[in-house]
């Protein structure tokens, strides 16, 4: 009896030792997700920022500034329900909500011949990443419903010309620069990028038209200052050869 008693104490020990268990790990596993919510949530509310920090400098629309604020909502939305900071989370919430607001309220369309393109190589590039960033999140969040079909082409077709504006207006930039440095295989492989750029869009306007030609121009210019930079070489080398030959055949000096 009591050997009985003793295996059923056991069993139960046993059972609870694996009830304590099965909790302790669905308590790590539920923490765990908690988590991976949480680091998930930030970093789409620190790239929100980032992106938000290019309105600036970027000709940034209006729905596209509405969507990216309305994103950083959605991602302080998830984190309430993940995290203790409801108090600082509501307080952002709110700022944000009077931001979109002031938005639908007053905001002008930025004006895309007045936008300054960057000298520096390093901005242009920084900037061309930013642009790829807000498709690829303009495209994010046409596929979760929240931007309408026609909105998200019409800004898609408006990202894709900054960017192709950009490229080709830096490549032009330097190309001039390595031409006037005497780069000229620098310059030319530069032309060569922007042209492939403008005769790679489907519907040619009047800008890329005229960037067309501004890059023919130049291409012809470069080609005429190597041929000749190439003359000049060669009138020099027979100068020279002319020269060595003069030295070689000059009548000997009578002492």
């Amino acid at each position: 009896m009591t050997f009985t008693i003793v295996i059923v104490l056991i069993g139960i020990l046993l059972l609870l030792v694996i009830g304590v268990n099965v909790i302790q790990q669905h308590k790590e596993k539920v923490e765990a997700e908690r988590r991976a919510e949480l680091a998930r949530q930030r970093a789409i509310i620190d790239e929100t920022e980032e992106l938000l920090s290019y309105a600036s400098k970027l000709p940034m629309t209006k729905n596209v500034t509405l969507m990216l604020y309305k994103r950083n909502i959605e991602a302080l939305n998830a984190l309430l329900e993940v995290s203790s900071e409801s108090i600082e989370i509501n307080k952002r919430m709110r700022a944000l909500e009077s931001l979109i607001a002031q938005i639908n309220k007053e905001f002008t369309e930025p004006d895309e011949a007045s936008f300054n393109y960057p000298d520096s190589e390093k901005v242009a590039v920084q900037f061309v990443q930013g642009i790829k960033k807000l498709r690829l999140v303009l495209r994010s969040e046409h596929n979760k419903g929240r931007i309408d079909p026609s909105t998200f082409t019409k800004e898609e077709k408006f990202l894709d010309r900054i960017q192709l504006k950009i490229s080709v207006e830096n490549a032009l930039k330097r190309a001039l620069a390595a031409r006037a440095l005497r780069q000229f295989g620098s310059a030319r492989e530069l032309l060569d990028k922007a042209e492939r750029l403008l005769h790679n869009q489907t519907n040619p306007d009047e800008y890329i038209r005229e960037k067309i030609l501004e890059v023919d121009r130049l291409s012809e210019d470069i080609a005429n200052s190597v041929k000749k930079e190439s003359d000049q070489q060669i009138s020099k080398r027979q100068e020279q050869e002319k020269d060595d030959l003069d030295v070689l055949f000059q009548p000997k000096k009578k002492w």
